[in-house]
């Protein structure tokens, strides 16, 4: 099993030696790590080529155009994810919670789940975010998109189910989401899981609500309108998701 992180970034300068540091100071060091730039305007670029100049492990891709989040995912992964390969995705901006995350992500790969998640820190409010698991129903009817999202962290998967996706799926009139990206890809990795789902009952990842390009800051409205597509699902039956579902548990650190 190789173990891979994909860092997707985009004009992450402020932020980026701190994820870099996160994964630099992580307890598992048998790993390849994908910096992959979609065409940054600050120094974000040069900043990780300084930081990483001599660590082996570390590939820097830039995109040569502009493809947003999931476009910048999409194209660059199908050059780089091999059916047995466990991949590990963290933004640019954001970072591990504490230097055993990958230990403990390899420990449950190792222990045969697929997919794996858990809960985060945002920051720089210090507040624990616990979305919950998926009950047994969600996982055994595969009704993950009727549900509550609860994939808001870290997202660890066997490369295989990434391979599995039908760029249908994640794409809109032949256009990949540009909000709700996430939700775009993960359900279709939830889904292909077999139910092999594995999730962290403390913090992974801090989430970075400092950046000014957050999709949520940028358009809630967008964002929502495109969640309703993803999930293919109408106001009435998303409003009535939230109704019957407890709300996140938030705690201050």
């Amino acid at each position: 099993m190789q173990v891979k992180v994909i860092l997707p970034m985009y004009n992450v300068e402020k932020w980026i030696s701190t994820t870099y540091g996160s994964l630099q100071k992580q307890t598992y060091t048998d790993y390849e790590a994908y910096f992959l730039d979609d065409c940054s305007t600050d120094k974000t670029v040069e900043k990780i080529k300084s930081l990483s100049k001599d660590d082996s492990r570390i590939n820097i891709i830039c995109n040569t155009e502009r493809r947003f989040s999931l476009g910048n995912l999409w194209t660059n992964l199908k050059n780089i994810v091999n059916e047995d390969d466990f991949i590990v995705i963290i933004d640019g901006d954001d970072w591990f919670y504490s230097k055993y995350v990958l230990e403990k992500i390899v420990d449950k790969a190792k222990e045969g789940y697929n997919f794996i998640h858990g809960q985060f820190m945002e920051y720089p409010k210090m507040i624990i975010v616990d979305e919950r698991s998926y009950s047994e129903d969600v996982i055994k009817n595969k009704s993950y998109r009727k549900d509550r999202w609860r994939c808001s962290g870290i997202r660890a998967f066997k490369g295989s189910m990434w391979n599995k996706i039908n760029i249908d799926q994640i794409t809109e009139n032949d256009t990949f989401y540009q909000f709700a990206a996430d939700q775009a890809y993960t359900y279709p990795l939830l889904e292909n899981s077999e139910g092999k789902i594995y999730r962290f009952e403390e913090p992974i990842h801090v989430y970075n609500r400092m950046n000014p390009i957050n999709c949520d800051k940028v358009s809630r409205k967008k964002q929502f309108e495109s969640e309703l597509k993803v999930r293919n699902i109408t106001r009435k039956e998303m409003a009535e998701i939230m109704r019957n579902d407890n709300l996140k548990l938030r705690r201050k650190l």
